[in-house]
């Protein structure tokens, strides 16, 4: 980019050189051949000057685009840091607000699936019976069976540890 823009100010000062002879020029021939010179010499200064702002332009909007997501990545920390990775069950984990934290807001149970991807999903109540509560996300729809209210706690399948 630095050196665009000092090709065209050289072909501005080229662009005086060629003025000044100019003046000593005694034929029109001569005249029409220096501002022919001249105009190639602007067009050149002119097209180094628009591809100079559009990397500027291009750097502009890349500073902004990385600037939105530090932003983006503060917040999420922020957040993140009010929840706790917790077992509902052995085997069977989701992120739960840590106490003291709640802003007003009930208990509630983040997917961990989700959370992993700095996103909040949050588990909902789907079923309660026999063999268990099942909660489902609403953001990944995973399923996570919460079996330790059974009178036998069974071990969670191995091929996916405690989710449906």
């Amino acid at each position: 980019m630095i050196a665009e823009f000092s090709a065209a100010l050289s072909s501005v000062k080229v662009l005086g050189e060629i003025l000044k002879a100019a003046k000593d020029l005694k034929n029109s021939t001569e005249l029409t051949a220096a501002v022919a010179e001249v105009y190639d010499r602007l067009h050149e200064a002119i097209v180094k000057s628009i591809s100079s702002l559009e990397k500027v332009n291009s750097l502009n909007t890349r500073i902004s685009d990385l600037e939105k997501e530090i932003t983006d990545l503060k917040d999420w920390n922020n957040e993140a840091k009010r929840y706790a990775l917790t077992e509902i069950c052995p085997g069977v984990v989701n992120f739960t607000i840590k106490k003291g934290h709640e802003n007003g807001e009930p208990f509630h149970r983040l997917c961990a699936n989700c959370f992993s991807k700095k996103q909040k999903g949050y588990l909902q109540q789907v079923d309660f019976n026999g063999h268990g509560t099942h909660y489902k996300c609403g953001s990944c729809d995973k399923g996570v069976l919460d079996y330790s209210h059974t009178k036998e706690y069974p071990s969670p399948p191995r091929s996916s540890g405690g989710y449906f």
